[in-house]
């Protein structure tokens, strides 16, 4: 929860009162009185806020079905990361995309993204069962060591949850590890993590788990080629599946430059990866996180009869380290 620059309780208890208005339902479930009190600068809203890091410990939201109108930005682990969820433009039925924002202490957290299946019964349910499983397992993690342990009990968790609801149930789930500037990405299906540099070089992007991604990974499709495909869509590797596996990434350094997004298929199936670092490494994050969705929005109308477009439920997050030189 940011705070202002003289975090006097009654401005504490407005930006409370904001939080729940706008559905940002990031409250700590504790503010801690600690010794110590770091503090560092983030844009939120387009405001610049002094945040104690004690004071944002433990946020976490979750959000299931959501149907957002704009994108929302909020603190999370010595940064800003910028939310967006919607179902799909041509359907009136539920967005089976799910999203958590997992903050363990001052340092630590996860991000997250779930699509559910939609092809199969009960995707909804599938993609809450394992962000909420998720949520549920790195609640406990006080250590980068556990947290990786949690992380993984998490993944596992939730394939079991989505199992027990039976027929052919299934979700991607994605999340990514921060810890200590590092970050690791752990994922099942086809919901993909882009981290870029602020010139623009891809330092990161997950392979899709299907035949279309490992057929574009082994230099078989190109990315266009891919993105017209007919079997575009069969995802190969999902939780709620016996044969399911985990990909887990190497740590690998986060600079203060640089830009990560986690996106359902309704991202990367209607931008190239040139366009979408195009759109998020410059820029406030607020901005690149609004075109990007407008982007998308125009890609799903078919706006350009020239370009893909493949209307979906569309979910992303998009995080950067606050630099510590930022002007208070």
């Amino acid at each position: 929860m940011p705070l202002s620059k003289n975090p006097e309780p009654w401005k504490y208890i407005l930006r409370v009162v904001h939080a729940a208005l706008v559905g940002v339902y990031c409250l700590p479930r504790k503010l801690v009185a600690g010794d110590v009190n770091v503090e560092r600068c983030c844009k939120i809203e387009g405001f610049c806020y002094k945040i104690s890091m004690n004071q944002i410990a433990d946020a976490s939201l979750t959000e299931y079905d959501a149907h957002m109108e704009a994108v929302r930005t909020l603190p999370f682990v010595g940064g800003e990361v910028a939310i967006f969820s919607r179902r799909s433009p041509d359907k009136t039925t539920s967005n089976e995309d799910a999203l958590a924002v997992l903050t363990t202490n001052q340092t630590m957290g996860v991000l997250a993204v779930a699509d559910g299946c939609g092809g199969e019964s009960n995707g909804l349910e599938a993609a809450q069962r394992a962000i909420s499983a998720l949520a549920q397992s790195v609640s406990a993690a006080n250590s980068p060591d556990s947290l990786r342990a949690a992380i993984l009990d998490g993944f596992e968790l939730a394939g079991r949850r989505v199992a027990e609801l039976g027929g052919r149930a299934a979700t991607t789930l994605i999340a990514v590890e921060f810890g200590n500037h590092l970050i690791r990405t752990y994922h099942v299906g086809d919901s993909q993590a882009l981290l870029v540099g602020g010139r623009g070089k891809v330092k990161l992007q997950t392979r899709a788990h299907s035949p279309v991604g490992y057929a574009m990974e082994a230099g078989m499709l190109t990315e266009d080629a891919a993105l017209e495909h007919e079997d575009r869509h069969i995802v190969s590797n999902v939780i709620g599946s016996p044969e399911s596996h985990i990909d887990m990434g190497l740590p690998r350094p986060l600079s203060k430059r640089d830009t990560l997004i986690i996106g359902s298929d309704g991202l990367y199936d209607n931008l190239t990866q040139a366009e979408i670092v195009d759109l998020i490494r410059k820029g406030s994050l607020g901005a690149a996180a609004e075109a990007t969705r407008q982007k998308v929005a125009e890609r799903m109308r078919g706006d350009d009869a020239t370009a893909p477009c493949k209307p979906d439920d569309f979910t992303m997050l998009i995080f950067r380290p606050c630099s510590s030189t930022d002007p208070v």
